[in-house]
């Protein structure tokens, strides 16, 4: 399509709004170390639909490149509510946003850039290579996440939730004495932010290779979902006993039970 000077080419255009979608998409989850997998095959085809619409804006609606460039902006906050998967929006999702919205800005720029300096010949390159390199350095995250036993996961109870990375301890075998269910360990903060009531407590007796035993205190928690490559594992009324002691390392927030798979 041409106007005066200006030339449009759809083909190019499509190319690299795809590989720029894709790059913004996984910088972001990279960046705020998102250690659940998300599949490139989705983020590739919302990728696609969003730079497809854009295009037929650009084609069939004069003047609508003001348009087009508010959606850049606004298309984010559903590609991570779509890709994530919540009914609502949580404080993870309002950050993934913010990212985006960082650095869309920024490779737009840079491609604005590219494309006055060479004529738009190296962008198509440089975005694919930014997507590559991104990709490869998400998967190497979650290697070596998984490699170490440690799994996102989601503890809700009481309308709040806490998200973070927990690690599998096959050596964990605490159970409640009165149900049997296996007993997750964590740290002492999770009673403040899930407001845990004293009301629902049980005492889980322990022992330590090493060390001398000794008794923890367990809160029922509503629900627990565990994110493990691509499947999800769900429990309700989970106990999670607290350790004020046993968290001195941030790699990690919760300690599962040999129980979970």
């Amino acid at each position: 399509m041409g106007a005066g000077n200006y030339v449009f080419y759809g083909d190019v255009y499509l190319l690299q709004s795809v590989f720029l979608k894709i790059t913004v998409i996984y910088l972001t989850l990279l960046t705020k170390r998102y250690t659940r997998r998300i599949v490139l095959w989705k983020v590739g085809f919302i990728s696609f639909i969003g730079a497809l619409i854009e295009i037929l804006l650009l084609l069939l609606v004069p003047g609508s490149f003001g348009l087009v460039w508010f959606i850049w902006v606004m298309e984010y906050p559903i590609y991570f509510l779509i890709l994530i998967g919540r009914k609502k929006v949580t404080k993870q999702i309002i950050f993934f946003i913010l990212w985006s919205l960082v650095y869309v800005i920024l490779l737009n720029g840079l491609v604005q850039a590219i494309d006055v300096r060479w004529e738009g010949n190296y962008t198509v390159m440089l975005l694919a290579a930014s997507s590559l390199i991104v990709i490869i350095g998400r998967q190497v995250m979650l290697r070596r996440k998984i490699q170490k036993g440690i799994y996102p996961f989601l503890i809700i109870h009481k309308g709040k939730e806490i998200r973070g990375d927990a690690l599998y301890d096959s050596g964990n075998g605490l159970r409640d004495p009165y149900t049997g269910k296996g007993v997750m360990v964590g740290g002492s903060n999770l009673i403040e932010r899930l407001s845990l009531s004293e009301d629902a407590t049980v005492y889980i007796l322990y022992d330590t290779i090493g060390k001398s035993g000794g008794m923890l205190k367990a809160y029922y928690v509503d629900s627990m979902t565990i994110y493990k490559e691509k499947e999800e594992i769900y429990f309700s009324k989970v106990p999670v006993a607290i350790a004020k002691d046993w968290f001195q390392r941030k790699d990690y927030q919760l300690i599962l039970n040999q129980d979970v798979w």
